[in-house]
């Protein structure tokens, strides 16, 4: 039975020694998906638990409405709303969407190579 060559994150995933198989035609767009992967991974690594949907666990934490964020990252409130769901600092009380100020300090961290 001959398998067809692997084409996805998640088919790689499964078999990682199979990435030699990959067409050379699918890697540029594989290797896209795997950067904005390890950036989203590394950014949630670093801002730690509490973030993402989960209550904020540091009592020290502040967590801030979406215009204040705006103005700390210098972007507008509509950017912000429109890419929580890619934050890791973005904490979710119920319908309520807050973001921790403590995370996003390690995102900016990150992203700043620090």
């Amino acid at each position: 039975m001959t398998t067809s060559p692997p084409t996805s994150l998640e088919d790689l995933a499964r078999d990682p020694g199979r990435a030699a198989d990959v067409p050379v035609q699918a890697v540029p767009g594989l290797l896209a998906q795997l950067g904005g992967l390890v950036t989203v991974l590394s950014a949630r690594l670093a801002a730690g638990e509490g973030a993402n949907g989960a209550e904020s666990g540091d009592p020290g934490d502040k967590l801030l409405t979406a215009e204040q964020v705006a103005e700390r990252l210098g972007t507008s409130k509509d950017y912000i709303y429109r890419n929580a769901k890619r934050f890791p600092f973005t904490v979710r009380q119920g319908r309520m969407v807050r973001f921790s100020s403590r995370g996003i300090d390690r995102y900016q961290k990150l992203r700043q190579g620090s």
